[in-house]
């Protein structure tokens, strides 16, 4: 059942929602009802720009950060996603800056991660994880 305020953004060739997105509360939703497996979306994982339409799905559903010298971006590289974080001041980038954040997957008890802004255009979490599927 679609929500009434939804938007369907795709549909698949009968007509059914396959990606849906609206506003709840402050914040906003993406509904996608399919999966993104060679069983039903085989040539969807073959489209070159895949990993950057996801990235961008992304993005949208998060909130804007309520300060505005924090810029938050995410990149989805096959099974991979990566987190940059920018701390600016007066559009001047702020190095060893203390950043935290609090990421999860689909099984596992959420991690508390913690970045150090080394140089410009360097941000990353200190190590990488082994864990697999989706993150929240």
């Amino acid at each position: 059942m679609l929500k009434p305020t939804a938007q369907v953004a795709l549909t698949s060739e009968s007509e059914d929602p396959l990606l849906a997105h609206w506003y709840y509360g402050l914040g906003r939703v993406v509904a996608w009802t399919s999966d993104v497996t060679p069983k039903w979306g085989g040539d969807w994982l073959r489209w070159p720009d895949f990993a950057k339409f996801w990235s961008q799905t992304v993005r949208w559903s998060l909130p804007s950060p309520a300060d505005p010298n924090l810029q938050i971006s995410s990149e989805v590289r096959g099974k991979y996603v990566t987190i940059r974080v920018d701390v600016t001041d007066d559009g001047a980038y702020q190095d060893l800056q203390d950043v935290r954040a609090r990421v999860q997957s689909a099984e596992d008890s959420p991690t508390n991660c913690a970045w150090t802004r080394p140089a410009p255009a360097a941000t990353r979490p200190p190590s990488s994880s082994s864990r697999r599927g989706p993150i929240r």
